[in-house]
């Protein structure tokens, strides 16, 4: 059985980190953070939206297995991994288990929680990234 993982950002700009939250199952899991959007400049940007694959396949990076996004267009190489500030990417997904600012705290925790999750599911799973849509109703609504 695949899994259902929503990336949710916060806004998405040129001009700062791209933050958000991991949802699994529609469930608060953790805080994400990425790069800005830079035109999907591989290495340098964020993932475009969309919904792709996440596989557990080896990095040369960290070594070892880890999930890796699939099918996003112009792009390879993305990964969900620890770390806890924009300098820690070069267009991956970090997650943390809370924020600072933009920077994520307690990393290796929450990707830890993930991964136990991830192979829960099977190491299959696929993800949607959104950019929050909501806006609150302004006073004069009521």
């Amino acid at each position: 059985m695949a899994g259902v993982l929503e990336i949710v950002r916060d806004a998405v700009s040129a001009g700062a980190p791209t933050t958000g939250e991991m949802l699994i199952e529609g469930i608060h899991e953790c805080f994400t953070l990425e790069d800005p959007w830079l035109d999907n400049e591989p290495l340098k940007s964020c993932i475009p939206e969309g919904t792709y694959v996440v596989a557990y396949q080896i990095s040369t990076r960290f070594g070892c297995e880890m999930p890796r996004l699939l099918g996003v267009p112009g792009r390879m190489g993305i990964l969900i991994h620890p770390g806890n500030t924009d300098a820690d990417t070069t267009g991956c997904i970090l997650v943390g288990q809370k924020r600072l600012g933009v920077d994520l705290l307690n990393s290796k925790i929450a990707f830890g929680a993930f991964l136990t999750w991830f192979e829960s599911v099977g190491y299959q799973a696929s993800v949607t990234i959104r950019t929050n849509t909501y806006s609150p109703l302004s006073m004069d609504s009521f």
